[in-house]
């Protein structure tokens, strides 16, 4: 083994950071390779759960590789940490010619035998284009899902999988403190002008929603009222009834003026309650003094 890439034991630093920093002993990393030889030969074919509509294409989703990787390493016992390295963030158009965050994010990630303390140290960049301000994370994301898909070969089927495209050097341009402040600072006022958007269209939904209760509530009020109105009619015409029975004649007399020419009695029924409450006074009122 040359000396550039020569196992460290466990009580030495590592002479040279290589591409796989490893450090134990030699049949410990030994036995954490083997694990992760499991590992790799336990993985299934994982489905491309994500689909970029803009592109018309399924991707491999981050969360998917994690599912499938994590439980085959907690039952080898490998755990597996990452820290994040340099973030470089820069800014551009995209091709709306909206303002967009660019960033670029080194992850170290460190595969650790639980049984002997040997790890295997290892990095990957990710980048992500965002207009708002989960650019980071969305970079941190890609790094783990590559870190996870090719060191563990995770098959996918087709193997073109890109969902960002690779930043051009002339077009990433790294922005000072004072350029950098104002981005956040726009960003924050975007994000502000969004709340209140938000809080306005709430506030109308909810002016609308009132609105639609008071006029059932109204509409109940009048269905209510003519119920009431009906049943109020239907004691008066019987009352009616009765003071037609007691003297005809007065009655005839009486409703005489009510009724248009060619109108008979029967047209009483559609005479509304306070006419009907009019006519029977009358004639009660005039029985009363016969």
């Amino acid at each position: 083994m040359s000396e550039e890439t020569k196992i460290n034991d466990c009580n030495c630093p590592p002479e040279k950071e290589t591409p796989f920093n490893m450090h134990g002993k030699p049949e410990d990393i030994a036995k954490l390779a083997l694990k992760i030889t499991k590992v790799m030969g336990a993985i299934k074919d994982i489905p491309k759960g994500g689909y970029n509509k803009s592109g018309d294409y399924d991707y491999l989703q981050a969360e998917d590789c994690i599912k499938e990787v994590r439980p085959l390493l907690a039952k080898e016992g490998v755990v597996m940490f990452s820290s994040v390295g340099d973030v470089t963030i820069g800014t551009g158009k995209d091709f709306r010619s909206r303002d967009i965050s660019k960033v670029l994010v080194k992850v170290t990630f460190r595969l650790i035998c639980a049984d002997t303390g040997a790890y295997i140290d290892f990095s990957y960049s990710g980048y992500a284009i965002d207009e708002s301000d989960k650019f980071l994370y969305k970079a941190y994301t890609n790094a783990i899902k590559y870190a996870l898909k090719n060191n563990f070969m995770l098959s996918a089927g087709s193997m073109i999988d890109v969902e960002v495209d690779p930043p051009e050097e002339d077009d990433f341009e790294v922005p000072g403190p004072d350029e950098l402040e104002e981005i956040r600072a726009e960003k924050k006022a975007k994000k502000e002008e969004k709340t209140a958007d938000k809080k306005e269209l709430q506030d109308a939904i909810k002016a609308k929603k009132e609105k639609i209760a008071e006029e059932a509530r109204q509409k109940r009020e009048k269905q209510q009222q003519s119920v009431g109105n009906q049943e109020d009619k239907k004691l008066e015409l019987k009352k009616t009834r009765e003071l037609f029975a007691k003297d005809k004649n007065i009655f005839e007399d009486v409703i005489s003026k009510y009724l248009k020419d060619g109108q008979g009695l029967e047209a009483l029924a559609t005479f509304d309650i306070e006419t009907v409450k009019d006519i029977n006074a009358e004639v009660e009122k005039l029985i009363l003094a016969s």
